[in-house]
C-alpha cells in the first residue's frame, strides 16, 4: 500500500524517492547532480598546512544540492593530499589538482605547495637569474624544455651576475626564417599574471653576435615580417586564449629598427589572428641596443562574453603599450585561463647574419607588483 501511494505521489509531484535510496542514504530522484563546481579553495599551501575546499553539486535546474555526496582525489599524492572531507594538507613543494567528484562529474582546483618561509608577499610564482644553469621548477611552475634548439645558457652579456639565456637565430638568405624559443609553465591556470624579465639586443660583436636589425621581406612567398617576443596561452597553442607580443619592422625609425605589437585569437577565433592597433614604435633604435633593456608585462583575460581583456606592457619603468577592451577569453568558458607561454620564438623575418638575443633574471608573478 506505502509503495502504491508513493507511486501515485511520485506521478503527481515528481519528487519521490526510491525506497532502497533512502534507506542507503543515496539522494533522490529528484536529487540528482546535473553539475559539481568548487565554491571556496585555498591557492596555496605551506608544506603541513591544511586548508579546505569546498564543493557544490547541482541539479538540472540549477539548484543547489548541499547534502549530495562527493568524492575527493588529489592529482599527486606526493605534493598535496586530500580526505573525504575535502581538507587539503601540503605536503611538499609543487602544485597538485584536487577534484571534487558527484554523480561522475568532476570539478577541479589547482593547490600549489611552497616551503615554509619562502617569500610569498608579492606573488612571485617562478624567478630565475640562470647563474646555475636552469633553476628548478617552483610552486610547479618553471621551465618545461631544458634543451631547447638555438636556445644555451651563456657567459656572453649578462645583467646580473654571469649567465644569462641566449637565443640563435641562424643568418639565412631572404625568405628563410629562424627560430629559438624557451618554453614555461606558469604552474596553475592563471586568469591574471605579470611577467618581468631584461632582455638585450646586440649593437653587433657581442658573442659573435650581428647588430640586432629587423628585416623586412620582399618577393618571397610570406611577406610577415614579425618576430615573436612573447606568447602566452592556455591548454593548446593556437587556442581562443593564445596572446603574443611581437616586433614588426619599425613605420617611424631607422631601418632595422623594431616595433612592438600585441595580438590575440579572438573568442570564436582559433588560430587567427587579431591586432587591436596598440603598438610602441620605434622599440628597438640604437638607443636601445647594446643595452639591458626592462620589460614588465601585464595581461587579464576578459570574462566569458565580455569585452575586458588587458594588457599592459612597460620597457624601463615607462607604459608604452596599453590594449584594454579586448573580447580575449575562451568561448567555452571551459579553458578560459593561461597555464603556459614561451620566451622569444618564431622570426618570420629571419635574419641575414647570425644574430643573438639574450634574457635574463626571469620572473613570473600571480598578484600585482604594484608597478
Amino acid at each position: 500500500m506505502l509503495t502504491l501511494l508513493c507511486l501515485l505521489a511520485g506521478a503527481l509531484t515528481g519528487a519521490c524517492a526510491r525506497s532502497g535510496d533512502l534507506a542507503a542514504g543515496r539522494p533522490s530522484v529528484a536529487e540528482i547532480a546535473a553539475a559539481v563546481q568548487i565554491v571556496a579553495a585555498p591557492s596555496s599551501l605551506a608544506v603541513g598546512q591544511q586548508g579546505q575546499v569546498v564543493a557544490l553539486a547541482r541539479d538540472g535546474a540549477g539548484k543547489p544540492l548541499p547534502s549530495y555526496p562527493l568524492s575527493w582525489a588529489t592529482s599527486d599524492s606526493t605534493i598535496a593530499g586530500v580526505d573525504s572531507t575535502g581538507l587539503v594538507t601540503g605536503i611538499s613543494q609543487g602544485s597538485a589538482d584536487i577534484s571534487a567528484v558527484a554523480n561522475g562529474l568532476l570539478a577541479t582546483a589547482r593547490v600549489s605547495v611552497f616551503l615554509p618561509g619562502a617569500d610569498q608577499s608579492v606573488g612571485v610564482v617562478f624567478s630565475d637569474d640562470f647563474e646555475g644553469g636552469y633553476g628548478p621548477q617552483q610552486n610547479g611552475a618553471g621551465w618545461t624544455n631544458t634543451a631547447p634548439v638555438n636556445v644555451t645558457i651563456s657567459s656572453d652579456v649578462a645583467h646580473s651576475g654571469s649567465n644569462s639565456l641566449r637565443f640563435r637565430f641562424p643568418g639565412k638568405v631572404d625568405c628563410l626564417d629562424a627560430s629559438a624559443e624557451q618554453r614555461f609553465a606558469v604552474g596553475r591556470p592563471l586568469r591574471e599574471l605579470w611577467l618581468e624579465y631584461w632582455i638585450y639586443f646586440p649593437a653587433g660583436g657581442e658573442g659573435g653576435s650581428a647588430r640586432y636589425a629587423s628585416r623586412t621581406q620582399a618577393g618571397c612567398p610570406s611577406t610577415a615580417d614579425n618576430n615573436k617576443l612573447l606568447s602566452l596561452f592556455g591548454p593548446v597553442y593556437n587556442g581562443e586564449t593564445t596572446l603574443g607580443l611581437q616586433s614588426w619592422s619599425s613605420r617611424n625609425g631607422q631601418p632595422g629598427d623594431a616595433r612592438l605589437d600585441v595580438a590575440y585569437s579572438k573568442a570564436g577565433h582559433n588560430g587567427v589572428w587579431f591586432y587591436p592597433g596598440a603598438n610602441a614604435d620605434p622599440f628597438v633604435s640604437d638607443a636601445d641596443r647594446g643595452h639591458w633593456l626592462q620589460l614588465r608585462v601585464h595581461v587579464r583575460l576578459a570574462d566569458v562574453g565580455v569585452s575586458n581583456g588587458h594588457v599592459q606592457v612597460w620597457k624601463n619603468g615607462a607604459l608604452i603599450l596599453n590594449a584594454d577592451n579586448l573580447d580575449w577569453y575562451d568561448s567555452t568558458g571551459q579553458a578560459n585561463y593561461i597555464v603556459q607561454g614561451y620566451l622569444m620564438g618564431w622570426s618570420n623575418s629571419g635574419f641575414t647574419d647570425t644574430t643573438y638575443v639574450y634574457i635574463d633574471d626571469v620572473s613570473i608573478m600571480d598578484r600585482d607588483p604594484g608597478w
